[in-house]
């Protein structure tokens, strides 16, 4: 009895401190790759909430509502930074453009994107260019970006480990030797800097049948690009409605509708309960958060089966993408990036990032490894990833072994997971960050309304 009313105290302590919520210092503290700290701060691993737990408050739940309620990252929900139309809370971080080298950083802030007016035409201001309506991507950024000099080191072949091994054996006069790792080098470095062809990297895309707007604008994306580029559809998963479930607990209503393969790790259910631009209730978020991992966990075990190209972009429905530089910047950076062992690549993401994640450049554009989430490291958003076809078995090993979480979430809790600016796709919702995105003229509005919440 004195334990539990220590315990009992200690709680109402914290809860007095961090307004109403015991775990507001958790959130504050960054999460680890296995989100150690989010699973210990909600659920117990072996509680599932029901669907009928979506309607139902307890009365300590209904007390904590009537008390001032923390997101995820430990701001009030209530935060008057952010708004219906922007989200203000990560202004404090380092500014995007900070992150890539001068060249491109210079072209960057001339680009609409970053003028702080998020204006689609930007014609008449000093030092502005003009920038399309529906292109709204810095061309010249990547015109620049794509003329530097990378430095690929050249794999070593037998006969090179062989002249290394005698080198070091008999102390060979290097000189004797000299121009052979320069010539093999300067090869490499001409063909990184000739630009990648489309060849080896095939395209897929997430789309549901209920959204043909979202196809049509996609596949004529990918139509308008000089060549055309075949882009490859995979069918979205349509889950049970909290209706079909009829009060039944969520994994046993899932496995009893087909899916249980895709809840085979277990759920992160605080994780899978959230969205960052939505405002549905817990069941209808939860089960648009996973099924949009389970669509491309799928997705990911058909193409380990097939015989396919070496490398594979995975792109989600509502896409806006750079027609003229994707498949050229994609490409390049399978073929030539070889800074850091990777076998998956989050392409453009959006919100705050954190210079202690950056683990680099290729060609001018950063390269970051996210290892925790909280504070400037954000990086939302899964609407382009590059993935690495020899490390499927790796990937969909892991998906069938981890808690489902949202997809966005892959590159930080998964090993050899990184993300890249690419600066050639964009996600709508980055609006709410101060993006601009702007829709090709033949896209439908529809496709910037979320399907998740």
């Amino acid at each position: 009895m004195i334990r539990a009313t220590v315990i009992a105290t200690l709680l109402l302590t914290a809860a007095g401190q961090f307004g109403g919520n015991p775990w507001g210092a958790v959130f504050d503290a960054p999460l680890d790759r296995q989100g150690a700290t989010r699973r210990a701060a909600t659920y117990d691993d072996d509680y599932a909430p029901t669907t009928r737990s979506t309607k139902q408050k307890s009365s300590s739940n209904a007390r904590a509502a009537d008390q001032e309620e923390q997101d995820i990252f430990g701001f009030p929900i209530t935060n008057p930074l952010k708004t219906k139309d922007r989200d203000h809370r990560w202004d404090h971080c380092d500014k995007e453009e900070s992150f890539f080298v001068e060249q491109v950083a210079l072209r960057l802030k001339t680009h609409p994107d970053f003028d702080g007016t998020g204006a689609k035409l930007a014609l008449s201001k000093k030092g502005q260019q003009f920038y399309a309506v529906n292109q709204p991507f810095s061309s010249e950024a990547n015109r620049i970006s794509m003329s530097l000099k990378e430095k690929v080191q050249a794999p070593e072949d037998e006969l090179a480990k062989q002249k290394r091994l005698i080198r070091e054996k008999r102390a060979w006069n290097a000189a004797r030797i000299a121009g052979v790792p320069d010539i093999v080098e300067e090869k490499v470095e001409e063909k990184a800097e000739s630009g990648a062809t489309n060849d080896g990297v095939e395209v897929w895309y997430v789309n549901m049948d209920t959204h043909p707007e979202r196809k049509d604008c996609l596949e004529k994306q990918f139509q308008d690009m000089k060549p055309p580029v075949k882009a490859n559809r995979f069918p979205a998963l349509k889950f049970p409605t909290e209706k079909e479930c009829a009060n039944k607990d969520f994994v046993p209503c899932l496995q009893e509708h087909g899916f249980g393969d895709c809840v085979e790790g277990g759920v992160d259910w605080y994780a899978t309960s959230t969205h960052g631009s939505g405002d549905a209730d817990e069941f209808q978020t939860r089960a648009a958060v996973i099924s949009n991992w389970c669509g491309h966990k799928r997705l990911w075990k058909q193409l380990e089966k097939s015989n396919s190209l070496k490398y594979h972009v995975v792109l989600e429905d509502d896409t806006i993408l750079d027609r003229e530089w994707f498949m050229n910047v994609v490409s390049d950076f399978a073929t030539n990036y070889k800074d850091k062992e990777w076998d998956l690549v989050q392409v453009d993401p959006f919100g705050a990032k954190d210079k202690k994640d950056l683990v680099g450049h290729f060609r001018g554009k950063p390269v970051f490894q996210n290892t925790e989430m909280g504070g400037c490291s954000m990086y939302w958003g899964f609407h382009a990833a590059l993935i690495n076809n020899a490390r499927l078995p790796r990937i969909n090993k892991w998906m069938a072994t981890h808690d489902a979480i949202p997809i966005d979430w892959i590159q930080w809790k998964m090993p050899r997971g990184l993300s890249f600016s690419g600066l050639i796709a964009r996600n709508p919702e980055a609006k709410l960050y101060g993006k601009t995105i702007a829709l090709p003229s033949y896209c439908s509005k529809a496709v910037e309304k979320t399907t998740i919440g």
